[in-house]
């Protein structure tokens, strides 16, 4: 807010303007609450790119969009990546994989 009298002009004049650089961590949930980390980047002129960290610590691009997508689109996205990439572990790996993120609270 550019302050709280002016919250419709804060509004409009925001929505007004282009994002040219963007940056968000994202802490998603997969099939059985399976933590799944991943970020958000744009840099003008290029599209928003959602990309996943894999088991390695890399980072793989997963969708692109022409316009910040929704929390419930990105929520979707993670849960069917997750759903296809994580479908033959066990238990026991999903159970370390929780684990491993709760320590990290």
């Amino acid at each position: 807010f550019l302050d709280e009298f002016s919250y419709d002009e804060t509004k409009n004049f925001l929505s007004s303007c282009e994002i040219v650089y963007f940056l968000q961590s994202l802490a998603m949930k997969g099939p059985g609450l399976l933590p799944v980390k991943g970020y958000m980047v744009r840099q003008y002129p290029d599209n928003f790119k959602v990309a996943r960290r894999t088991d390695d610590g890399a980072k793989t691009v997963i969708a692109e969009y022409d316009e910040r997508p929704a929390r419930k689109d990105l929520d979707e996205l993670f849960f069917k990546d997750s759903e296809e990439r994580d479908k033959d572990l066990g238990l026991f790996e999903r159970l370390k994989r929780i684990q491993k993120e709760a320590s990290n609270i």
